[in-house]
């Protein structure tokens, strides 16, 4: 079997043809363009003003005629005028007319012959008619038959230079028509060519390229649906079979990859199935030893109350503070191991309910710490899919951390506001903020900022941690913004139910309808 070719041999003899005719084609339309100009340059600027200035001439020797028979008539020098300007303007048209004849023999002896004729004009008749007297009985006639005949000579030589050049006009414009429409065959022919060029390409394309790159997105889609046995054929040419020999390996490593994902993940869950239990255990056992040293904690201090040293009391209530911060820490390890495991138990709940019960539960706290707690959460319910428990456990954190570190006498705010298909709560304290640096650590597991540390705020470092995991699950977003000694910013973003509460509402009176309909008589 003949080794197949490569798309580039098979699309570079097609390319090189339609290169030559696209640039076969602009030659014969920039030849013609040029060659366009050209006379429309000899039009505009050599024979036009070759014909002014013959017109010109004859204008000129008319206004002079007409100026000697003026003076002949009146005997006034005023009468000359036309006279005196026909003969100022008489050699500078003779001198156009003679330039543009110069390359043409005829026309350059048709030239010399009127200016001949309008020389024998001046000398015979009009110069020698100005020097005599002008007026009534001053008409000479044998003179004047001399001028007429003389003019008329020069009128006729004039009329043959017009037409010779209008015949150069004719035939500019005959030779510009005549290459217009062979360049327009010519480019139709090449168009014609092009198109025929272009159909072979497309169909050899087609045959060549298209097939198999259909055969090629059918294997695909076929895999994406899951079909482990397909794969695909090693047609076409080079660089196909080669992408379809790629696929088929990569459809096997897939399947090699997958059995191997699959012993991973069952590994991976009797992992976490074990560290949930971990978790537990070590929970359960920690917590029975702790709740019997703050037992006895409590009744040293209870026995012995009013007779401790300063010092020994000290020790109590330090041993007091950690027994309380450890079993905060079990109880933050216990909820965040719970989670961690996304609930399926989700239902749609108003968030601006959740969010009032949320600031009802935590008022007394805030008042107590000399806090202003405000809701702005107005209009309509907003639906989302949540698990309230979960959810409310994210705002009661947001909220008691943004009172834990608002300074007395400020406020927190918690802003709900609305959008097409999300919803954002943004909780808004005025406390100490978060340093810069320590920006991109919130959030790990146990940090805490440096300025909470010194000011003794009490936390295990695992709250937000919690409200990042919940949030995910809930398929949301959380934004923290915070300026040190400014404070602190929180905004969550969930997704936004299209049902509304009224629109249920209204589906639940439609289904109560049918119902009383359905049981009624007859």
């Amino acid at each position: 079997m003949s080794e197949p070719t490569t798309v580039r041999r098979r699309l570079t003899p097609i390319l090189v043809l339609a290169t030559i005719l696209l640039v076969v084609t602009g030659s014969v339309g920039t030849l013609s363009a040029v060659l366009s100009y050209r006379n429309i340059v000899r039009l505009t600027d050599e024979i036009r003003p070759a014909s002014e200035s013959n017109a010109a001439i004859l204008q000129d020797l008319t206004d002079a005629e007409t100026g000697v028979r003026a003076w002949g008539i009146s005997g006034e020098r005023s009468g000359l005028d036309p006279y005196v300007k026909g003969l100022a303007r008489l050699p500078r048209d003779q001198e156009t007319l003679r330039s543009y004849a110069a390359g043409d023999p005829e026309l350059k002896a048709l030239v010399a012959r009127q200016e001949q004729a309008a020389d024998a004009w001046l000398q015979d008749y009009a110069t020698v008619r100005v020097e005599r007297a002008g007026g009534p009985g001053t008409y000479d006639p044998q003179l004047f038959v001399v001028g007429k005949n003389r003019f008329d000579t020069m009128r006729s030589i004039n009329a043959q230079v017009a037409e010779v050049l209008g015949e150069e006009v004719a035939e500019t414009r005959r030779t510009a028509v005549l290459r217009a429409r062979r360049t327009a065959i010519g480019l139709g022919f090449l168009a014609l060519l092009g198109v025929g060029v272009a159909f072979f390409a497309v169909r050899r394309l087609l045959r060549d390229i298209r097939d198999p790159l259909e055969h090629l997105e059918s294997v695909v889609r076929r895999q994406a649906k899951g079909d482990r046995e397909v794969r695909a054929r090693l047609e076409g040419p080079r660089e196909m079979r080669a992408v379809a020999r790629a696929l088929n390996d990569l459809a096997d490593e897939n399947d090699r990859s997958r059995a191997s994902e699959e012993k991973v993940a069952a590994e991976i869950r009797a992992l976490d199935t074990a560290r949930g239990d971990f978790v537990s255990n070590v929970s359960h056992e920690l917590r029975t030893p702790l709740t019997t040293i703050a037992g006895y904690v409590e009744m040293v201090e209870d026995e012995f109350e009013g007779r401790l040293s300063e010092e020994h009391q000290q020790m109590l209530e330090a041993t007091q503070r950690n027994v309380t911060r450890l079993r905060m820490l079990i109880e933050d390890l216990l909820t965040l191991s719970h989670v961690e495991n996304p609930s399926t138990d989700l239902q749609q709940i108003d968030l601006c309910q959740l969010l009032r019960d949320t600031v009802d539960d935590l008022r007394l706290n805030a008042s107590r710490q000399g806090v202003g707690l405000v809701l702005r959460c107005e209009g309509d319910p907003v639906a989302v899919l949540a698990d309230p428990g979960q959810l409310q456990r994210v705002f009661v954190n947001l909220v008691s951390n943004a009172l834990k570190f608002s300074d007395e006498g400020s406020s927190v705010d918690v802003v709900l506001e609305r959008h097409s298909y999300e919803v954002e709560v943004r909780v808004v304290d005025r406390g100490i903020g978060i340093p810069a640096e320590d920006l991109v650590h919130v959030g790990s597991r146990f940090f805490r900022a440096r300025n909470a540390v010194v000011g003794q705020v009490p936390g295990t470092g695992l709250g937000l941690r919690i409200v990042q995991t919940i949030v995910s699950n809930h398929g949301g977003t959380l934004r923290l913004d915070s300026v040190e000694g400014e404070g602190t910013t929180v905004t969550v973003t969930l997704p936004r139910q299209a049902s509304t509460f009224a629109e249920q509402a209204l589906d639940d009176q439609e289904l109560d309808d049918q119902d009383l309909a359905d049981s009624s008589p007859g």
